[in-house]
């Protein structure tokens, strides 16, 4: 196995039903995202039976979306498409960086902390789903 096979197989919590190694589809990423945001709601809320590692949290590259993005083949896309991916790629990290620090918030017990923190994480997803919806459009 290559470097980055390798690299994308060490968390548990961002394995899905997708680890076909092909690309996967806008919609089925969408989906992917979807299902890890709520599995980091039911953490923030209490409800996830356990705890997530805030270092794991941080690697955005290391999830479907964080994985599609460093697949996708920027060298055949329209100028336009190519700055959609970055500006989505720069969203997701935000959007891991904040979700890394609501867990150490957590984990700490400074709860009256996390509001702020996911204001952040909140303000990251929207971007995401935004640039989203303009990479569905180019479809």
């Amino acid at each position: 196995m290559g470097f980055f096979s390798d690299l994308f197989k060490k968390s548990n919590f961002f394995a899905s039903e997708y680890t076909d190694k092909s690309m996967m589809s806008l919609v089925e990423v969408m989906n992917a995202h979807a299902n890890w945001k709520s599995r980091l709601n039911q953490f923030i809320a209490g409800t996830l039976p356990y705890s997530l590692d805030p270092d794991m949290l941080a690697e955005a590259d290391d999830t479907e979306l964080g994985r599609w993005i460093l697949q996708s083949d920027t060298l055949q896309m329209s100028d336009e498409r190519r700055l959609l991916i970055k500006q989505l790629h720069q969203a997701n990290v935000q959007l891991h960086q904040a979700a890394s620090t609501i867990a150490r918030l957590i984990q700490a017990g400074k709860q009256a902390d996390v509001a702020v923190e996911n204001d952040k994480f909140l303000n990251a997803s929207r971007q995401v789903m935004v640039l989203f919806r303009e990479l569905g459009k180019e479809n």
